[in-house]
Formats: C-alpha cells, sequence, structure tokens
C-alpha cells in the first residue's frame, strides 16, 4: 500500500492504474512516443526556479548521465540530434554573466504544456484519491 496525502493508503492497483493514466495524459499532451526518462526530464525542469536549472543538476536529479540529458533536452528543445524538428517545449539561454552557463528552461510552448498537464495530473490524481476512501 502506497500513502496518498491525506495518510490513507492507495493498492498498488491504484497505483499502477494512476501510473498508467498519467503516462497516458504525458502522451495525449505532449508526444505519444515520449520515453518516460524525457518526460522525467521535462518535468525536473518544469520545476526549477526562473533562473532555469543546468543539464548537470538535471542529471543528478534523475539519476541520467548528462549525455542522456544533452540529448533530452535537444528532443525536448528545438532541433531533435537526428536531424528533425523537436517539440519546442525547452530551451537553453546563455548567462550573460557568466558565458559558460547555459541553464534549461521551459519555452512559452512549454509553460502552456505544462499548466495543461497539470490540470490533467489533477484530476488523476483526484480521481484516484477519492478512490481511496
Amino acid at each position: 500500500m502506497t500513502a496518498n496525502t491525506q495518510g490513507r493508503a492507495i493498492s498498488p492497483r491504484q497505483s499502477s492504474r494512476l501510473l498508467k493514466e498519467i503516462v497516458a495524459k504525458i502522451g495525449e499532451a505532449v508526444d505519444s512516443n515520449m520515453p518516460l526518462h524525457q518526460a522525467l526530464v521535462l518535468f525536473i525542469v518544469a520545476t526549477a526556479n526562473e533562473d532555469g536549472i543546468e543539464m548537470r543538476d538535471i542529471a543528478r536529479q534523475s539519476g541520467l548521465s548528462t549525455s542522456s540529458v544533452s540529448r533530452n533536452i535537444a528532443a525536448l528543445g528545438e532541433w531533435h540530434r537526428l536531424q528533425r524538428p523537436g517539440l519546442g517545449l525547452v530551451e537553453t539561454r546563455t548567462d550573460l554573466a557568466d558565458r559558460r552557463r547555459k541553464p534549461v528552461h521551459l519555452t512559452k510552448k512549454g509553460e502552456a504544456t505544462m499548466q495543461s498537464l497539470n490540470g490533467l495530473l489533477s484530476a488523476s490524481v483526484g480521481r484516484t484519491m477519492k478512490e481511496a476512501t
């Protein structure tokens, strides 16, 4: 059993159903072929402050290698490494105070996508929590 926010437990079946629903919502809102590790990188960028987040910090938080993070940022960004358009959800910006620093930020499209996804996920989690009571 997994504890929910009110201290009540949800069953492994409910947890599995909720995770499956969340993955489906990400597919609907972003890309149905998005790998989970790419979604993880997107969520980490979305939770960063307005200064953005360094790729090495994304690697540390996600447990992915920096090369994997770099590939995922490219796919989530303007241009995929396989020479096709990316999703346009994130961008790197050069820090004018330290030009070696290129923190990652959500684009306007990324912000809108995350707001939409937040609403979808909140509804899914809310339903699961009601079922647990």
